[in-house]
């Protein structure tokens, strides 16, 4: 199955809305794209797993890298919207405690900064 993302904004947040699988196949894709938005200045960044059935370790990866990325130029990523599977991922490799995991799209917005 491959990944296929919707773009939206809610409250001056980009909501990148990724379906399918992220996975080893797709990753470099995925990151590519959170990438850009960044380099053309999005500070506020929610990805929304409601509709992704599988992460990998190369997913998490572009998720920390994100999530970095964002708080070094002062900005803020936040997940949402985690399966009972993707969230015990997070939860056994511990990234659930470096990477901001908010239980609903709501309850992220209000986690971003705004302007």
């Amino acid at each position: 199955m491959s990944l296929t993302v919707k773009e939206d904004r809610a409250e001056q947040a980009l909501v990148l809305s990724p379906e399918g699988r992220l996975d080893s196949v797709n990753a470099g894709e995925f990151q590519a794209l959170v990438k850009g938005h960044i380099d053309a200045g999005e500070k506020r960044v929610i990805v929304d797993f409601s509709n992704l059935d599988y992460i990998s370790s190369a997913g998490i990866r572009v998720m920390q890298f994100a999530s970095e990325t964002l708080e070094e130029s002062g900005g803020r990523c936040v997940l949402c919207a985690l399966n009972n599977d993707i969230s015990r991922v997070f939860r056994i490799t511990g990234f659930d405690r470096i990477i901001d995991i908010a239980d609903t799209l709501e309850d992220a917005l209000t986690r971003v900064p705004q302007s």
